[in-house]
């Protein structure tokens, strides 16, 4: 149990990096710099796997599972949209995907994690 917590609290932290991270990635496009700032994205979507993949080893109750399961999947498939943006050296539908659907997508994906994930790196 004692490595939940940690799991847990780290997950935590990358969360908080990963929202910091896209808010530079936002003003980054603002600013034009499209080709500079897609290393950053990368980062961020490895970053969501890494959490996906730190859960893994944890016992999480089945709806939790299928709520987290369905906003990671859409978080996904909007990084993959918005990397096509990228592969396309497309800044404006670019900056349209980070602000539309992937903070959006983002901001759900967290807000249940960190439901499940806080009170376990809290007790």
């Amino acid at each position: 149990m004692t490595e939940s917590y940690g799991i847990a609290g780290q997950a935590l932290e990358l969360l908080d990096t990963m929202d910091e991270g896209l808010n530079y990635l936002q003003t980054r496009l603002q600013n034009g710099f499209l080709e500079e700032s897609s290393f950053l994205l990368k980062d961020i979507s490895d970053a969501q796997f890494a959490v996906g993949e730190a859960l893994e080893g944890m016992q999480t109750p089945e709806d939790m599972k299928n709520a987290l399961q369905s906003a990671s999947d859409e978080l996904k498939r909007c990084f993959v949209e918005l990397e096509k943006s990228y592969q396309q050296s497309e800044p404006d539908k670019a900056r349209f995907e980070l602000q539309v659907a992937v903070i959006p997508a983002f901001r759900r994906w967290n807000e249940i994690l960190r439901a499940y994930l806080g009170p376990v790196a809290n007790s």
